[in-house]
């Protein structure tokens, strides 16, 4: 798909890519004046509760990002009967664009720090 350009509620621009990653898992790569979001689709339901850093509550339905890294955020979906993580999100400054990361690397390495996020946690609350 092409770049789209939208206006951001602080009088900026924004510019919004889609992409495909390997394993066929979609993505939307943000650009603005500072950084560099890369939003992507991921499913995985877990026994973990993390932290929230940001929340909104729709019905019986709760939504929180949490931090797995200072660069790359978890979206999960807490539910009476279940907590999925519904969504990964890797934020790199505009300045540190390194164009040798293409979106399945930088997926692939979003995954192994939430593992790691993962184990720690568990550690942490287990020790």
């Amino acid at each position: 798909m092409r770049p789209q350009k939208t206006p951001t509620l602080k009088g900026g621009e924004e510019v919004r890519e889609e992409f495909v990653l390997d394993n066929k898992q979609r993505g939307v790569k943000i650009i603005t004046d500072k950084e560099i979001i890369y939003s992507m689709d991921y499913y995985e339901q877990i026994n973990i509760k993390p932290d929230c850093i940001n929340k909104i509550s729709i019905k019986d339905v709760e939504l929180c990002y949490f931090n797995i890294t200072e660069k790359c955020r978890g979206l999960i979906a807490i539910t009476p009967n279940a907590i999925e993580i519904i969504s990964l999100r890797y934020f790199m400054d505009i300045k540190d664009n390194d164009s040798k990361m293409n979106e399945n690397m930088i997926y692939n390495n979003c995954i192994e720090l939430l593992n790691n996020f993962k184990l720690n946690y568990k550690k942490e609350q287990n020790p």
